[in-house]
């Protein structure tokens, strides 16, 4: 369903958030879709509710997926669902890493959409410069121009310790692993590349470059 997602299934989705049953609630509307594929679609929800109620997050990225489609045809080689993605950032989201794509809450079940039958919505951090993928690409909205040596390698930095903290629970290497954080072990991302590293508004590392968050995909798993 998702690679084949027209227009209208677009505007119904975005259009859909006062019916779910975990909704966002009034005052949120569906803006943008952001992406679409094998793994689902994404879109940006935006609050542009009175000014009185606003909360303090007021752009979030929703991603729907189809709820118990395993990823392989053998579930021995691969025993992933959809599911899955939202369990483990929900398991990050307690190493209060700045360099990984924040979910907010967990797993949302409960609703069906059209051919997709039974999904499940997770609710992201939105990261408003996309993609490194489409940033180094020149299709992005990129912050930089020209882009130099040094805004590259605070890219490998963000990345290197998106990378620390599925492995140890931390991003500070003087610190015990997973302190104060209940450990899981250490966990492979099998799917990293720039399309699935995204820019967030600011760095507080570097002046020039947005910060650069790991995307945990449903590619990963627990060792």
């Amino acid at each position: 369903m998702a690679l084949a997602f027209s227009s209208a299934d677009t505007t119904l989705f975005l259009n859909s958030s006062p019916q779910w049953k975990s909704s966002l609630g009034p005052g949120w509307i569906g803006t943008k879709l952001l992406g679409k594929g094998g793994f689902g679609v994404a879109g940006l929800f935006e609050y542009h509710g009175p000014a009185s109620s606003a909360p303090a997050i007021t752009q979030i990225v929703v991603k729907m997926s189809e709820a118990q489609l395993p990823l392989f045809p053998d579930p021995q080689v691969f025993p992933k669902s959809k599911i899955d993605e939202g369990i483990t950032l929900r398991r990050l989201a307690a190493c209060k890493s700045q360099h990984i794509v924040r979910i907010y809450g967990g797993n949302r079940l409960g609703d069906r959409f059209g051919e997709m039958g039974e999904v499940v919505r997770i609710f992201l951090e939105y990261c408003p410069g996309g993609d490194v993928g489409r940033f180094l690409s020149g299709y992005g909205e990129s912050p930089l121009e020209p882009l130099e040596e040094v805004d590259v390698w605070a890219l490998f930095y963000c990345m290197a310790l998106g990378v620390v903290v599925m492995a140890r629970g931390t991003e500070d290497l003087k610190a015990e692993e997973w302190d104060g954080v209940e450990k899981f072990g250490e966990l492979v991302h099998f799917d990293l590349k720039p399309d699935n590293v995204f820019l967030g508004a600011k760095n507080r590392d570097h002046v020039r470059m947005p910060v650069a968050k790991v995307c945990l995909i449903v590619l990963s798993r627990w060792l």
